[in-house]
């Protein structure tokens, strides 16, 4: 006669457990404890991250164990409600320009990178709806001058609904950035001294400049305003 091997229980984040009544799994301890240990602030805090995590987790684990291991569909749970309203609230909290920004991936350039490293960042500021309070943060984590320049870009490119400035794309203008060292050919400004770099026309469009690489470079805001459209 062939033996059926007996399913071991899986308990995600706040499982009930099968029988201990008024008992519940933390993966966060991994240990069972009673309901009042979540309460705890520092669990309350990353309950949804923890519970989406543990969740996330078996279910990857149960396409290679189920024929080990088990978790009943309708498990008991005092975590899961919560942790949804967490979710929604988190989400609701995200400024426009943050959750644009996250779209932003499979581009293979920098604006691509960043969205990459700002969803990696727990500490994001995801409401911030200010680009100065942005690049802010970025100069605080040390970012890169590369960092900065596309956290421009990507703003200004958020600003003109996906539209590339200037006529040029996204590619053409990160080159011309990489060519001047993410500095202003006049000052010598970076975006380390929170300054906003652009790309310029040495020759005016309007009096027949190209878009050749040549009649491009790197100014920041002050000084292309301050030279306007003259050719220099």
């Amino acid at each position: 006669m062939r033996h059926t091997p007996t399913l071991i229980r899986h308990y995600v984040h706040g499982d009930l457990h099968e029988d201990r009544p008024n008992t519940y799994y933390c993966a966060r301890c991994d240990s069972f404890v009673e309901p009042e240990h979540f309460a705890d602030p520092s669990h309350v805090k990353v309950r949804a991250e923890k519970f989406n995590a543990s969740l996330d987790a078996w279910q990857r684990f149960a396409k290679k164990h189920a024929s080990r291991y088990f978790r009943p569909l309708k498990a008991k749970n005092m975590i899961e409600a919560d942790a949804a309203e967490d979710a929604r609230a988190a989400k609701a909290a995200q400024s426009p320009f943050y959750r644009w920004l996250l779209r932003r991936t499979h581009r293979d350039d920098p604006i691509d990178d960043l969205a990459g490293d700002v969803n990696r960042d727990k500490s994001f500021p995801v409401s911030l709806k200010e680009l100065r309070s942005l690049k802010t943060h970025l100069l605080l984590q040390n970012a890169t001058p590369e960092a900065l320049v596309a956290l421009d870009e990507a703003w200004g490119e958020f600003k003109a609904k996906g539209k590339a400035r200037s006529g040029l794309s996204s590619s053409q203008r990160f080159k011309i950035f990489k060519r001047d060292k993410y500095r202003c050919q006049i000052c010598g400004a970076s975006s380390d001294d929170n300054k906003r770099l652009e790309i310029d026309h040495k020759t005016p469009v309007a009096k027949g400049g190209t878009n050749e690489p040549k009649n491009l470079w790197v100014l920041c805001f002050d000084c292309n305003r301050g030279k306007s459209d003259r050719d220099l």
